[in-house]
């Protein structure tokens, strides 16, 4: 193979994967949001509202990321106002988030949240899962599934393991944070507000 023909594989190559990744990607999504898509029973109306919620927050998110990307790297800042342009980010970005959660849940009907309640209540389960795990009362692993794959086809051993959940932009990753309920409004603060 000569060099241009080598040049001309690299580039096509360089360009379709960028375009098979998303698409790969977007594909993931779908087939990881099956499960949940079914157990709640939503119609192919609230499907596509959540594809266009998703879609409208990884961009406002990617939007704020990009700005605290900026932040970071003005140099001319003082640390202590850069530290406080961070913080006011973070805050967006927290509400970003929970607006999110809000226009996802909007369309739901009273069942449908009643089940999401209980995907809720069960995530509140996992420290005394892994507790019992670790105390040997419980399996630490359990087969399932590959996800995308109809049950039963091919499956995998999965174990549930905490996995610390990347920050929001602006936000740093070892806050704590805890949901607050006033007058009827949620909202985020930092563990430490009290």
């Amino acid at each position: 193979m000569g060099p241009r023909i080598c040049s001309f594989i690299a580039v096509a190559v360089s360009c379709a994967v960028p375009a098979f990744a998303a698409e790969a990607s977007a594909r993931s999504d779908r087939a990881a949001w099956r499960d949940a898509f079914s157990f709640l029973g939503l119609s192919a109306t609230q499907i596509e509202v959540v594809r266009s919620v998703r879609a409208d927050h990884a961009r406002a998110l990617l939007a704020l990321t990009g700005q605290a990307a900026q932040l970071v790297a003005d140099k001319t800042a003082a640390p202590s106002d850069t530290e406080a342009r961070l913080m006011k980010l973070c805050q967006r970005s927290q509400a970003v988030d929970a607006a999110q959660r809000a226009r996802l849940r909007a369309p739901l009907s009273e069942e449908q949240l009643q089940r999401l309640t209980q995907l809720e209540q069960a995530l509140n389960l996992l420290p005394v899962i892994e507790s019992a795990q670790a105390a040997g009362l419980i399996a630490d692993r359990t087969r399932l599934p590959l996800v995308g794959l109809p049950s039963g086809s091919v499956e995998a051993e999965y174990s549930w393991r905490r996995v610390a959940a990347l920050p929001l932009p602006g936000c740093p990753s070892s806050v704590l944070h805890r949901e607050v309920e006033l007058e009827g409004n949620s909202r985020v603060r930092p563990a430490s507000d009290k």
